[in-house]
């Protein structure tokens, strides 16, 4: 298998961790015109921050992390997904499942997907404000269920969203 020339590595300011894109840009800003140049996305040649503490530790672990994933790209008999700008779906799995069953607990008073047909928004926005008032009264009980007014506000928002978006 022939090997493949690694691509050029480019660390973009606008791809930084947004504390580490907060730094960059001020320091940008800071840096006399002869020190940087005001209008690039490219941290190399933005300014010296690779000679800053925290700009040379990250910059290290970035430029490792990218030229590992590059190389096994080119040089590993395993496939790779790419992942960059795809969603993580960083939710409360256990949360979604006491909503699904919250749903599940009225399926006697509505028919399935009940929630999808066209209801009157300002009645919804009644039911999650109620919910909202008794969660800011450290009342989260409700049906029976310990948090049930956090159920209650997430299916309101929830079918609330659906609405506007099927209008």
């Amino acid at each position: 298998m022939e090997n493949k020339k690694l691509k050029k590595i480019v660390m973009k300011i606008s791809e930084l961790p947004f504390t580490e894109r907060q730094l960059a840009r001020l320091r940008q800003q800071q840096c006399s015109a002869s020190d940087s140049n005001k209008t690039t996305d490219n941290l190399k040649e933005a300014f010296d921050w690779w000679r800053t503490t925290e700009g040379t530790d990250y910059w290290i672990d970035w430029h490792r992390k990218e030229v590992i994933t590059e190389h096994k790209k080119y040089n590993n008999n395993e496939g790779v997904k790419e992942t960059t700008g795809k969603l993580n779906y960083e939710l409360d799995f256990n949360f979604i499942e006491s909503i699904a069953a919250r749903m599940a607990k009225n399926k006697d008073k509505y028919e399935p997907y009940n929630w999808q047909k066209p209801i009157d928004i300002d009645q919804l926005k009644q039911s999650l404000f109620r919910h909202c008032i008794e969660v800011m009264k450290d009342n989260y009980e409700d049906e029976g269920d310990a948090l049930g007014h956090l159920e209650a506000i997430a299916i309101n928002a929830m079918i609330i969203n659906y609405q506007l978006k099927h209008k």
